[in-house]
């Protein structure tokens, strides 16, 4: 199974990989969303595809699709870019150990060296076919929320 997923990947048949945690994926054979930033490095290093490609494969192949399927063009502006004004979240990895070093959530610095930072828990926001909501009360709650 891994074999014919790689294989389709080299061919440009797949165009997007998961990146919400799914435990059965075909490439790692399963794990979480702590596997994708491997995942994406494995396909670079073993030349399955550059770099770029792994890395559009979760992040602006998703969005130009959503885009196209509900026809709004946010999706692509606001999501599946990077440039300023962008909704983009950054993640900083260490590319020899494959772990993540820092995440940025729309600018705001979530968590640093395997640590979550209380004061970004608000940074994010519910996606929704219309576009962002914002502080839906959906996960806050008092014990983890604080203003620094």
């Amino acid at each position: 199974m891994q074999e014919v997923a790689l294989e389709a990947l080299r061919k440009r048949y797949v165009k997007i990989l998961i990146s919400d945690g799914q435990a059965d994926g075909a490439l790692k054979g399963g794990g979480d969303a702590r596997d994708n930033i491997a995942t994406i490095l494995e396909l670079a290093e073993n030349k399955i595809l550059p770099l770029s490609d792994a890395v559009a494969l979760m992040t602006t192949n998703p969005a130009e699709l959503l885009s196209q399927r509900t026809s709004e063009e946010w999706w692509k502006k606001e999501i599946g870019c990077l440039h300023r004004g962008s909704r983009a979240d950054l993640i900083i990895v260490n590319p020899i150990e494959k772990e993540v070093c820092a995440t940025f959530v729309n600018g705001r610095l979530v968590s640093f060296e395997g640590r979550l930072i209380r004061n970004g828990y608000r940074a994010g926001g519910f996606l929704t076919r219309r576009g962002v909501i914002h502080n839906t009360g959906i996960g806050y709650s008092n014990i983890f929320e604080y203003d620094v």
